[in-house]
């Protein structure tokens, strides 16, 4: 209806008044079509950027209003008797006929009110970081959120948060220097004037010795103090040197365990270094000099958390030593052995299910009232997994109790009413499974095999010419029926009532012939 109002009143205006209509359609062309072919923007985006074409609504709008002019001259033509009641039951009937259709039709999509998502997940990340610790977040949606449980809501203020995707600018390092709230400043082996405005932009990444590792706080100190570890371009210009990629940290459990940052257990698995390679090409740019750095002069005096476990992987030593804590990842230095049946550095289970099962809210996202974005509903999927891993993590140290409660947590907080399970949960099945908790695995069996059921007989409800474009959508489903059977088959025998969701499986494989 707004598109037809705004045709009406671009017709309208054409007729009327020719020049008018002119510098409105160069306003609108300008600020709009024009645009996207300069900038040539590609098809995907990070988010929506209908504010590049604000000033084209702006003029799509003044027709949208001449619209209603139209509409009332040509209603006043057609019962041949002027009156100004006319116009104003037009203005009256458009105003409830488009914008209140519209807000009518699309409320429930875009209300916030009783969604904390954003908030919630934001304060999760911060509860889940000890006192003075650093987290490191990628981007703006992982650090705006955090930024402002701290700066609003006073939220765990002692936490230095610092975002990869700003700390490439000096204006973002320099401040690490200085106390921020209760967050002490940050220990730097370079000073504050080699992280300023046009000094180390990036340093030239030697490849050093190939059998030997550096300690990274001497190649920082080498590349800070040495007139050496300069090297000069064609244009004149002083660029740093960084000496090798394989670089080492010495561990110094005592000074940790002082620190409070090791337990005595932990101390005891502790490596007694740790040695990795740098995986860039031939430069390390502002941000990873400043990672490398932090880590040389802070790891053994602050807990370092990662919104993302391998985002820094090509400068930092991870995944390999980055264990889930709530729902970030903290760099330690010692492996845990549940990494084994969950990968990377496995989980803190203590303080992870204290904080998943009693502690962390999500944003009401299991409120019916609740209108689910994009964004959420694709979050979401992360933390039920996050849930999965924890209770593996605690079935292996034997606590199947707390690993049941972890999992029912997750089916509480994200039912599939409100967000839709997907082949993901085949793993919470098998993990209830492999707890024991035979009635919640063989009902979410069922559950599943009903959604996946359902999805083939409307990918199939299609006429024959539309059958090509959803075969992945069939494959995706079948796909899951298999695994299914593969996951129930071995405990068939311990619960009888798995046989049915197995049978299920069988037959619709059987069907489609995969």
């Amino acid at each position: 209806m707004p598109l037809l109002l705004g045709l009406a009143g671009l017709i309208f205006q054409y007729r009327a008044h020719r020049r008018d209509c002119f510098v409105v359609f160069l306003l609108f062309f300008m600020t709009g079509i024009a645009i996207a072919l300069y900038l040539n923007q590609p098809s995907t985006e990070p988010r929506e950027r209908d504010y590049a074409f604000a000033g084209s609504f702006y003029a799509y709008a003044i027709w949208i209003g001449l619209g209603v002019v139209a509409l009332s001259e040509w209603l006043m033509k057609l019962i041949k008797k002027p009156h100004v009641a006319v116009p104003v039951a037009v203005g009256v009937l458009c105003l409830a006929a488009v914008p209140g259709i519209m807000a009518k039709e699309g409320w429930d999509d875009h209300d916030r009110s009783h969604r904390t998502a954003a908030y919630d997940f934001a304060k999760n990340a911060l509860l889940s970081c000890e006192d003075e610790s650093v987290i490191i977040a990628n981007g703006d949606n992982d650090t705006f959120p955090v930024w402002y449980c701290q700066e609003v809501e006073g939220v765990k203020n002692s936490v230095r948060i610092i975002n990869s995707a700003l700390a490439n600018s000096f204006w973002h390092i320099q401040p690490l220097f200085r106390q921020v709230y209760a967050s002490k400043p940050l220990n730097f082996t370079l000073s504050f004037d080699q992280y300023g405005q046009g000094v180390n932009d990036y340093a030239y990444l030697q490849n050093g010795p190939e059998n030997k590792s550096i300690e990274l706080a001497s190649c920082l100190r080498y590349m800070a103090n040495n007139p050496r570890a300069q090297v000069m371009t064609r244009d004149g210009e002083k660029i740093s040197v960084f000496p090798t990629r394989n670089v080492k940290v010495t561990i110094p459990v005592e000074k940790m365990l002082d620190n409070g940052l090791l337990t005595e257990d932990q101390a005891a698995r502790c490596l007694p270094e740790i040695g990795w390679q740098i995986k860039k090409t031939d430069a390390l740019y502002r941000v990873d000099i400043a990672l490398l750095d932090l880590m040389a002069s802070n790891f053994a005096s602050r807990p370092f958390y990662f919104m993302s476990a391998g985002a820094q992987g090509n400068v930092l030593p991870l995944p390999n030593l980055a264990q889930l804590e709530g729902n970030v990842y903290r760099m330690v230095p010692y492996l845990n052995e549940n990494r084994r049946v969950i990968g990377d550095n496995g989980v803190n289970t203590d303080k992870t299910y204290d904080l998943y099962v009693n502690r962390f809210r999500w944003g009401n996202l299991n409120d019916p009232k609740t209108a689910i974005d994009p964004e959420s509903a694709a979050y979401t999927r992360a933390v039920r997994y996050q849930y999965i891993m924890l209770a593996k993590a605690l079935m292996f140290e034997g606590k199947r109790d707390s690993a049941v409660a972890a999992l029912d947590k997750s089916l509480y907080f994200f039912p599939h009413a409100q967000i839709p399970f997907d082949g993901l949960m085949l793993y919470q099945v098998e993990a209830y499974l492999q707890a024991g908790a035979f009635d919640q695995a063989t009902a979410l069996a069922q559950q599943l095999c009903q959604i996946y059921g359902h999805r083939l007989q409307y990918a199939e409800s299609f006429p024959p010419r539309f059958q090509n474009s959803l075969t992945e959508e069939m494959r995706e489903c079948l796909s899951v029926m298999a695994e299914m059977e593969h996951i129930l088959s071995p405990f068939v025998g311990q619960e009888p009532a798995l046989q049915g969701s197995i049978d299920i499986c069988k037959n619709t494989l059987q069907v489609y012939g995969y």
